[in-house]
């Protein structure tokens, strides 16, 4: 294993392997069965992961080579100054077109600052920035965690309500703006979103932060490198990975991501650089990324509804405290969280197709399927459904939701036989154990969370209820339904409280 690695710390991720897998060993019955045969595998698992890392590095190092060209509406004739093979987004979109919802807000923030931010934080590939640094030594040994001429690992824009109320972007300009490759710009706009065209390898993503750069709207980041990464945009392979603020990755999410583009996908010059054992066919000129399993955190509200929100915590002195904790399978459509698309060098944005998360696994696989294959001979292979590491993403459910799924009382027999293995006391003890070493969530910020939730959920319920059929936003009649029920219900908790401290 040669030392000129790209992984911000090659041994971290051995220890996440590891962990992963003896942690979900715990976590059986209906969602994870890890047999010995498994556990045997966990070896040929690294040194699969540590060959993906050296394969980064090697094409990091080949790009000191200027072999591109054909840019596609390059307005620009900036020198390329990326010495990485992969352009990284995160995008996150806050509060967009609803600005006026100042109690919604602040939860919402409240939950970004307690889950999402440390799981970006505690990305592998994440590091503070230090652009005047370089990655090698003299001797081609690795410095520091950047990367060569300072080229972060990936770009985080957080997209939020041009009209956000100044006490919500204040706090969120000061968790971020630490961070100069992480941006806030405020833009009820957004490109490649589902079904949506434009995205990165366009251009589109890259002027409009730039023209926000002009007209005031860009809130924090260092433009250089986005000026950088814009003017690149042709001669790398992008990726594009999106993140509700209420949501979070896996630690090790990011990397796999982008040690799997690396693979497959294109930089324009394979036919002069081939390793060893590997065809044309065995490249793709797009592919997506999204997750298999994540962990769902219910809040304790303390209403009697007959749901795993509510009284069926009630004596449960840890889930009353910190919520509850479930393990979910999406082996049929893709979750929001960590959804990913990848493009290869040389491929125009509008030959990428565009999907909507609901539906993309029907799009690629089974006998519907009717998308066309992205280079590799099998078309579902053009979806990777991110299995390792074992729970990859980390999603809210709670009252900030505009689509209230799985916060009401409407769960399948499925979903009740899953929440109701969830309380066994192993179960929780293996979520704990995963969410501490790998989303950096811990029982500290979990029980504020909680709290707040509880504490403010009229205020939140009605803000969400005002929200509905929003632009860009949920309009289930559903989901108004259970918030008007839980107003009613959470006031009515809330007076006989008052009335009980009067007595």
């Amino acid at each position: 294993m040669g030392t000129n690695r790209w992984l911000s710390s090659s041994s971290r991720a051995s220890r996440a392997f590891g962990f992963v897998a003896s942690a979900a060993a715990l976590v059986v019955g209906t969602f994870f069965v890890i047999t010995l045969r498994h556990l045997s595998d966990l070896e040929d698992q690294l040194n699969r992961w540590e060959a993906g890392v050296d394969e980064i590095a090697s094409r990091s190092r080949s790009l000191g080579r200027d072999r591109f060209g054909n840019a596609e509406e390059e307005e620009e004739d900036a020198e390329v100054d990326w010495d990485f093979p992969v352009i990284h987004t995160l995008t996150t979109r806050f509060m967009q077109d609803q600005a006026h919802l100042i109690d919604l807000a602040r939860a919402r923030l409240y939950l970004f600052e307690h889950f999402c931010l440390p799981t970006v934080l505690g990305q592998t590939i994440f590091t503070p920035f230090a652009a005047k640094e370089d990655f090698y030594s003299a001797e081609g040994n690795r410095t520091n965690d950047v990367g060569p001429s300072g080229v972060p690992r990936f770009l985080w824009i957080i997209k939020v309500d041009p009209k956000l109320p100044p006490e919500i972007l204040s706090r969120l300009i000061s968790l971020i703006s630490p961070y100069p490759q992480f941006y806030i710009i405020g833009s009820n706009f957004n490109y490649g979103v589902g079904i949506k065209s434009g995205g990165w390898r366009g251009g589109q993503v890259g002027r409009d932060l730039l023209m926000a750069k002009k007209e005031g709207r860009l809130h924090c980041g260092d433009v250089s490198i986005l000026r950088r990464a814009h003017a690149a945009r042709n001669e790398r392979i992008v990726l594009e990975t999106r993140l509700d603020a209420d949501d979070g990755l896996n630690f090790l999410y990011m990397e796999k991501v982008q040690i799997d583009a690396v693979k497959y996908l294109t930089l324009g010059w394979e036919d002069e650089v081939v390793e060893e054992g590997k065809t044309s066919n065995e490249t793709a000129e797009w592919m997506y990324w999204c997750v298999f399993a994540h962990v769902a955190w219910e809040p304790s509200l303390g209403l009697p509804i007959a749901n795993s929100n509510n009284t069926e915590m009630e004596g449960n002195e840890s889930m009353e405290t910190y919520g509850l904790f479930v393990p979910w399978k999406s082996p049929m459509a893709c979750v929001t969280a960590g959804l990913t698309n990848g493009v290869s060098v040389g491929l125009a944005e509008r030959d990428v197709p565009r999907f909507a998360h609901q539906t993309i696994i029907q799009s690629f696989r089974g006998p519907n399927a009717t998308t066309a294959t992205c280079g590799l001979p099998k078309r579902e292979n053009c979806l990777k459904i991110i299995s390792s590491p074992k729970v990859a993403a980390f999603r809210c459910r709670t009252p900030t939701s505009a689509g209230m799924k799985g916060v009401s009382g409407k769960l399948s027999k499925a979903e009740v036989i899953m929440e109701q293995k969830s309380r066994d006391p192993k179960m929780q003890k293996s979520m704990w154990a995963v969410l501490r070493r790998y989303f950096g969530i811990t029982r500290e910020l979990a029980k504020e969370a909680n709290d707040y939730v509880k504490e403010h959920l009229v205020e939140i319920a009605r803000d969400n209820l005002r929200g509905q059929c929003t632009r860009g936003h949920s309009c289930k009649l559903i989901a108004r339904e259970e918030l008007a029920r839980m107003i009613d219900l959470a006031e009515a908790v809330r007076e006989n409280r008052k009335k009980e401290e009067r007595a």
